[in-house]
């Protein structure tokens, strides 16, 4: 069987978090976290963004390893990275 790199780009996500705390305080944070995740985009739609931190190079596989779904409403951008 021949090895085949797949042709999934890698991207840097800039995203929104939500922000928790617990116990009392006087004023809860109102600013969210800006967050960056890089990776290969396996997925992109209307509703959210898929990107994966591993891929196998078999070409009869299309497995990856630590992904992350990130929902559309999150991210602030995509970035192809060279």
């Amino acid at each position: 069987m021949q090895n085949k790199k797949h042709n999934y780009p890698l991207v840097e996500v800039t995203w929104r978090d939500s922000f928790a705390q617990s116990g009392w305080q006087r004023m809860p944070q109102t600013e969210l976290l800006e967050c960056y995740t890089a990776g290969y985009l396996v997925h992109r739609n209307k509703r959210s963004v898929v990107v994966a931190l591993n891929s196998s190079s078999k070409e009869s596989a299309n497995s990856f390893g630590d992904t992350m779904t990130i929902p559309a409403s999150s991210v602030r951008k995509v970035r192809r990275l060279k």
